[in-house]
Formats: C-alpha cells, structure tokens, sequence
C-alpha cells in the first residue's frame, strides 16, 4: 500500500525531515519513505491529498469501562462493561487513537480479555496496555467497580500486597496501578508506607511497572520516594515534589490529565494552585510528560479535542502538545521502538487528518479521513472497517470543539 502525497509534520518523524513524502507499506510496517508524487502502478494508493499523515493517538490514562459520567456505577452490569468497553474502544480508533493503556478496569477482566482477542487477530482494536484492577486499600471512597477492596482483595498490609501483585500479573496485567492517595485533589495517601514499600519491592522483583494514582503534593511525595514508574494526575504538585524528581533522576514519568471534569471545576486556588504545578512540569525539559484524558466516553465525544487545547492554554506549544499524544506516551508504554513516529521499519499505526494539528489542535474534535493500524486501513470517514464491513459505533451528543 501507498500512501501519496502526505503532508508530514517533522518533529513527529524519524530520518526524515520534508514536509510532503509517500509512504510505502509493507505488512504492518512502514517500507519506504519517498519523494511525494509518484506513480505506483499496479499498487494499492491511497491519494492523501496533501493532508497531514501522522503516528497514530496515544491516550495512556484511560478507562475503557467507563461509559457515562453521571450513570451510577452500581447500574453497570457485567454485560453493561462488555458492551460499553467495546463501544469506548471503537470510539477511539475513530478519533485516530491507536493506543491505549487501560488504568483500572472491573473486576471482570474485560479490557485484558478484549486485549488478548486484539492480539490473537480475533478482532479488530487498539494497541492495549492494561492493568486489570486497581490495587487499593478498604476505605471509605465512591464505590467505583475497579478497586480491588470491592472484590475481595484489600492492600492491608504488606502481605497482601506480594498476594495481590503476583495475582494481578498472572491474571495478565501488563502492569501495576495503585491509588496512591484518594479521588479528590489535596487527598491524603490511602496506603501506608510499609505498604507501597512492599509495592516497589514486590514489581522489582517481577520486574512489573508501578503505576501510582496521585492527587496531592504528598502523594506525589510518596510516589517519587516509592519508585513510581508514571505518576497519574501529580495534582497540586510542587517545588518539593520538582526537588524530588530532580533528585530521583527523572525516573517516573508524569502522565497529566489537564482537561478532565476534576481539573477544571475545582475551586479557582486550587485550579490556580494545580495550574502552577503544570508550568513548573513544563518548564523542566527533562520531564517526560504523557498524554491521557481519564474521560468517560460521553465526555469524550462532547469534546474529543478537549484534552490538546486545554494543554496549549497551559502553556505547551503545539509540537509539544502532539509529541505527549504520540511518541513520549509510546516511551511511557514501552512501545516507542515500534510505535510512536514515522520512520521506516516502524509499524505503520497511522492517521491521515483534514488540517494542519500543528497549527490549530481543534482539527483533533474531528475523526481523521483514515486510520491505519498495522499497517490495514481499520477506519475511513469514522467507520470502522472489519471484514470490509463499516461498523458505526452507537450516537452520543457529538460537538467540534472549535475554540
């Protein structure tokens, strides 16, 4: 397949640095780059006419089972989760997300089961990362149906915690979430010391990520000490904490979400509060910084750019904006020697877009013409293709974000 006459942004390719190229693939992978224009006869082409070909979306802080913000999380049955996780799923692919890293799903197991079936070729879907369930202590919090004290298995203690590391990842998580501190920015941590130090022990030892949720400068506190190897939301995030991380060698990786409901309606000191620990993230080019929404799908579809402009309103420049959402999450995923940019030898996991993202993010509240995972076509025009079969995923409220 080729794909002629792509207008490419540089930062986001590898060994290559015009704007206009065609792309050659081969299998899953990018073959060739070539001097836009030519003439393949005999071959599959698809013309982009000179709109933007970039790597395909990264959201790695997202929660697939998470269908409706204001829906009761006690009404969300065990088919309720199947049905939306596949829905949400095919809503990112048509947004252009083709990779995802799951942060905490119901004790069902549906994103690691749907993951496996994407990996056995049984359907079609998004690179996914998962972590199963979240690891959290019995406390007294909303009663969200992907913590693990709400199926029978609580951290109290640090004997429960090498119980319930070594169960998670035979179950097949790809990596370890915790609840660092609570749901609400300026939460105490939930986990006690000894605790988390077991944690880090325990993925040392089977040589697993820890992930760890954090929503208060003590959190974060606890996180950098406790070897966290991405840190989730790091709200109200400090000097103490940049000192910290300086000082850890930038080791965790930061995964903010600026633009999710809980950032922005907080009240105005705590916004103004959260706001100043992004500058100081920003400002330390050796930090890296991810991309994720932590959106429910009816957010999501309200206002799938949301998350890029909100990011630019804090200060990040537009390149670096699109870099968080492709190859530093790829970094973060552990996927960036396969995914992540345009380069040949790369898996061709690839967007074309009706605009210019690199000079107005908005394009991003719209699908893309075309997403290739692996190199096949998997969605055209927001339907998704399977089988030569579109396949639209079931309405919600659709707006382009336009400002």
């Amino acid at each position: 397949m080729i794909l002629r006459n792509c207008r490419l942004i540089p930062e986001l390719c590898e060994d290559f640095e015009r704007e206009m190229a065609d792309i050659r693939i081969e299998g899953t992978d990018i073959a060739e780059i070539l001097p836009a224009g030519g003439n393949y006869l005999g071959e599959e082409v698809i013309d982009c006419g000179e709109k933007t070909v970039m790597p395909g979306l990264f959201d790695i802080h997202a929660h697939l089972w998470f269908e409706d913000l204001w829906r009761p999380f006690q009404s969300q049955t065990e088919y309720n989760q199947i049905i939306g996780t596949v829905v949400f799923m095919y809503d990112y692919l048509r947004y252009g997300y083709t990779s995802i890293r799951d942060m905490g799903s119901s004790g069902y197991d549906i994103t690691l089961k749907i993951r496996n079936d994407i990996n056995a070729g049984r359907i079609v879907g998004p690179d996914i990362k998962a972590a199963g369930m979240i690891l959290t202590p019995t406390f007294k919090d909303p009663q969200i149906p992907c913590y693990s004290h709400l199926y029978g298995m609580p951290i109290d203690g640090p004997d429960t915690v090498r119980h319930a590391v070594r169960k998670t990842l035979r179950d097949g998580a790809d990596f370890i979430k915790i609840l660092g501190t609570g749901t609400n920015c300026g939460d105490r941590p939930i986990l006690y010391e000894d605790e988390l130090a077991e944690f880090q022990k325990c993925c040392q030892e089977e040589n697993a990520h820890l992930v760890i949720h954090s929503m208060s400068e003590e959190g974060n506190t606890l996180a950098i000490k406790y070897g966290a190897y991405s840190i989730e939301h790091a709200l109200e995030w400090s000097q103490s904490n940049m000192d910290d991380l300086i000082q850890q060698g930038y080791k965790s990786s930061i995964v903010l979400n600026v633009a999710q409901p809980g950032f922005l309606f907080y009240p105005p000191e705590i916004q103004k509060k959260n706001m100043s620990g992004v500058h100081m993230l920003r400002e330390d080019k050796n930090v890296l910084i991810g991309f994720g929404t932590d959106y429910a799908r009816d957010v999501f579809l309200q206002t799938p750019a949301m998350e890029f402009i909100g990011r630019e309103k804090l200060g990040f420049s537009r390149i670096e904006v699109l870099k968080q959402a492709t190859i530093n999450s790829a970094k973060i995923q552990g996927t960036d020697n396969i995914r992540g940019s345009i380069k040949v030898g790369k898996r061709a996991d690839l967007i074309v877009v009706d605009g210019k993202p690199d000079e107005d993010l908005a394009v991003f509240g719209n699908k893309p013409v075309y997403v290739l995972k692996d190199g096949a076509v998997v969605s055209k025009n927001g339907y998704i293709l399977t089988n030569n079969k579109k396949i639209e995923a079931p309405r919600a409220v659709e707006t382009t974000l336009t400002e």
